[in-house]
């Protein structure tokens, strides 16, 4: 869809280049041929026709746009429903350990579902990583900019060397390029990467290390129920390990 949207727009500015393209050539001949009140009458109508030729496009290809646009929108919307089944397998590995080779794996046979990749961003987050994707919220932020950047194109884009000046043409007006867009929509882009902890004063490493005295039998069912310093349970726990170790 987008490069159905790159094309729309691409027609739009060629047509309206030949229609100036048209005008300066009856401007010139009219200037050659016509003087005085009938060169005056013969350049308005040339004007007025110019000016027709463009809004007729103009509205036509606004009506493609928000087509596309819409069908962008119904796309995205559609992400948001997901499979029960497979999320109830999803949510089975809660509690079990996975690595980062295992949460990208996921990631990547469930691109395009929000709730899996959401469900699998929570999963990542309990491990210890950060799961990084393209999420409804970022499709949708790119769908306002394209429709908005597409909308001031139609709308200043006339084809004299002013609206030329004033876009630098397509390109500029979208800031960035189709292939760009194209490649959000396709939700191509993930990564895993570790998540970092908070550094720790003295002070808090002292208090970190209060929460799980007399736990030690069961330190793992102690940290479930924890939270500290923006830290949860499970990253309360790897700190208390890494203090104790640095102290022995």
């Amino acid at each position: 869809m987008i490069k159905k949207l790159e094309k729309v727009l691409q027609e739009y500015g060629k047509k309206i280049d030949e229609i100036q393209q048209s005008y300066q050539t009856k401007k010139a001949y009219i200037g050659q041929n016509f003087k005085g009140e009938y060169y005056q009458s013969s350049l308005s109508i040339a004007k007025a026709e110019r000016e027709q030729e463009i809004n007729a496009i103009k509205e036509a290809t606004k009506g493609n746009v928000n087509r596309i646009i819409d069908e962008l929108k119904e796309k995205v919307d559609n992400m948001v429903i997901s499979d029960a089944e497979k999320l109830a397998t999803l949510q089975g590995y809660r509690g079990i350990k996975l690595s980062a080779t295992e949460i990208e794996a996921l990631a990547k046979a469930n691109q395009g579902d929000y709730m899996a990749m959401k469900l699998l961003s929570q999963l990542a987050s309990d491990n210890g990583y950060n799961l990084r994707y393209t999420s409804v919220e970022d499709l949708q932020e790119a769908i306002t900019e394209l429709e908005s950047k597409a909308n001031t194109f139609l709308k200043s884009y006339d084809g004299t060397k002013e609206s030329q000046s004033y876009t630098n043409g397509l390109i500029t007006v979208l800031e960035h390029p189709f292939e760009d867009y194209e490649e959000l929509f396709n939700s191509s882009s993930l990564s895993v990467t570790t998540k970092p902890r908070p550094s720790l004063t003295q002070e808090q490493a002292e208090t970190v290390k209060k929460l799980f005295e007399g736990y030690s039998d069961n330190l793992e069912a102690r940290a479930d129920s924890l939270s500290f310093a923006g830290m949860d349970g499970k990253e309360l726990l790897s700190s208390y390990y890494e203090i104790i170790s640095a102290e022995a």
